[in-house]
């Protein structure tokens, strides 16, 4: 497969680098006072739907529905490592969810700095996370991907958003469907989709019973549907309006 070599090279690499790093950290001294967390920024990307669109894809998503770009688990559900002695205990496994918008409530407040106030900050202090604690967040997270299409022609488009409420995904699509002019936003039309566009079509998951998102329960469970449908569009509205028009 064209780019294998480069592709596991890389990861070798990476693993140098970060080895390099913990290195320097334990010889100055600075492991007791130093949080270390090693994670990535969205799942893998894998051959799917016949031939790769991609010759750089050899990463998995395990039993998880989607892979990078995607709305589902498989697009943003992704391992975690924390080191942070005296802190964290050794060994400890969580299982709490963490997001990426919580790194900077959460360093924040582990440095005794105060977050802006003059903007709105999506995440919370979840350092609890790491210990396999509760905590509290005022407002349940998403994740969103403006692609329009990025798989072959007969394959189903893909959801823009997902959001998580308890043990539940909420995925929604956002309505009126954007120009085919180009895959991304980055065209002249693509920020004015954005900025207009609401979730209008949806899917219901149960992650403690389906994690792999196979069992669409928007029709078996109709009052859970509608309960959070408000909430996701309330949610993405604020998140639109308060993003620049870039």
């Amino acid at each position: 497969m064209k780019y294998k070599k480069e592709y596991y090279g890389t990861i070798t690499q990476i693993d140098d680098a970060f080895g390099n790093l913990m290195q320097f950290i334990d010889k100055q001294g600075l492991q007791d006072n130093t949080l270390v967390v090693f994670t990535s920024d969205n799942g893998p990307e894998y051959a799917h739907a016949g031939p790769s669109i991609r010759d750089t894809s050899f990463g998995t998503p395990g039993n998880l529905r989607g892979m990078k770009r995607f709305a589902y688990e498989g697009g943003h559900r992704v391992p975690g490592l924390a080191r942070w002695p005296g802190h964290i205990p050794a060994g400890i496994v969580s299982d709490k969810l963490f997001n990426g918008t919580d790194f900077l409530p959460t360093i924040s407040h582990l440095a005794g700095v105060n977050i802006p106030t003059d903007r709105t900050i999506d995440g919370v202090d979840a350092f609890n996370a790491f210990l396999n604690k509760d905590y509290h967040r005022e407002h349940p997270p998403m994740w969103f991907f403006p692609a329009r299409r990025i798989l072959p022609a007969h394959v189903p488009n893909i959801p823009h958003m997902a959001m998580r409420y308890g043990d539940y995904s909420l995925i929604g699509y956002l309505s009126p469907e954007r120009s085919q002019k180009s895959q991304f936003s980055g065209d002249s039309g693509g920020i004015d989709w954005i900025k207009t566009a609401v979730p209008a079509t949806f899917e219901l998951y149960n992650l403690k019973d389906d994690v792999e998102q196979n069992i669409n329960l928007a029709d078996r469970e109709y009052e859970t549907l509608i309960k959070l449908i408000p909430i996701m569009q309330r949610r993405w509205i604020d998140i639109r309006d308060d993003g620049p028009w870039w």
